[in-house]
């Protein structure tokens, strides 16, 4: 039986207690068809299922964003997020300095 990884989205093959990318427990995972194929490639087998919109994708139409597979509409997504968060006005830091003080 072939079960999506409820953790990361992986598509695990076979008869494993533990998923195959993050070790995860695939016991309470969506079954997979025998057929399964990738919901852009219809001739590609799929790498997993997007966390975000559930779609699956393969090698060629998904990666893997911190520790979760996602399609790339939502891995774009992801990365505008992250790029909107990390330009925000940085907060006055206090620290160890390395150059000589003002």
């Amino acid at each position: 039986m072939a079960v999506y990884c409820p953790r990361c989205g992986t598509f695990n093959r076979g008869q494993g207690q533990a998923c195959i990318t993050c070790l995860g427990p695939v016991s309470k995972g969506q079954s997979v068809p025998e057929d399964a194929k990738c919901a852009t490639h219809a001739n590609n087998s799929p790498l997993g299922r997007c966390m975000v919109c559930g779609k699956a994708t393969c090698f060629d139409c998904g990666s893997m964003v911190d520790g979760q597979i996602l399609c790339f509409t939502d891995a774009a997504a992801a990365a505008t997020t992250t790029a909107e968060t990390a330009t925000g006005t940085p907060k006055d830091k206090k620290g160890f300095s390395f150059g000589k003080k003002k």
